[in-house]
């Protein structure tokens, strides 16, 4: 997991008009949180939103993927896509 500074910076940005937005680095990618909500991670430089079973749909209808952490355990993902 990896993210620029430069990426993270234009997230950052572009969430602003949320409130506090901020992130916290972790494992080579960054955590998203909105006051002291965790929301969202960024990784290789890819934005992942935290979904629910109602929210899922809506990501996967316009064909977007799941956070994969272990590319050797493609089986393994998370509540973010």
């Amino acid at each position: 997991m990896s993210v620029s500074d430069d990426y993270l910076a234009y997230i950052l940005e572009q969430l602003a008009d949320l409130g506090e937005v901020r992130s916290q680095r972790m494992f080579g990618g960054a955590g998203l949180y909105c006051a002291e909500i965790f929301f969202g991670l960024v990784s290789e430089d890819t934005l992942y939103l935290r979904v629910d079973a109602q929210t899922r749909v809506e990501f996967t209808s316009r064909g977007m993927r799941p956070f994969r952490p272990y590319a050797d355990r493609p089986e393994l993902s998370m509540t973010y896509y």
